[in-house]
């Protein structure tokens, strides 16, 4: 499977094969404002968990949720399904179905 990103093969088509991507599966897990009001400073002790962010001095509340908003209203409009985070994290992340 190729998959093309302004006219660039994603790195993806030379590290996995055929048959691993069709195993994969898109989830968008998104946060409520009220979780990240209630959680922001343990939002931010995890930033760096998936990926490597040197400084997040720029990361209130209100960018995260204007972010937030605009990329699950994104995926929403584009015909995937979100998953919000309103409570307890880690009941959502038991709760999605693989």
């Amino acid at each position: 499977m190729k998959v093309k990103i302004n006219d660039k093969t994603d790195q993806r088509e030379k590290d996995l094969d055929e048959g691993y991507l069709k195993n994969i599966r898109f989830i968008c897990i998104g946060m409520t404002s009220d979780y990240i009001d209630k959680n922001l400073d343990l939002i931010r002790k995890h930033a760096s968990d998936v990926e490597s962010r040197q400084d997040d001095s720029d990361c209130t509340a209100d960018r995260l949720k204007e972010d937030n908003r605009k990329v699950v209203e994104g995926f929403m409009n584009s015909g995937e399904q979100a998953t919000l985070i309103e409570g307890e994290y880690e009941r959502v992340i038991e709760g999605i179905e693989l």
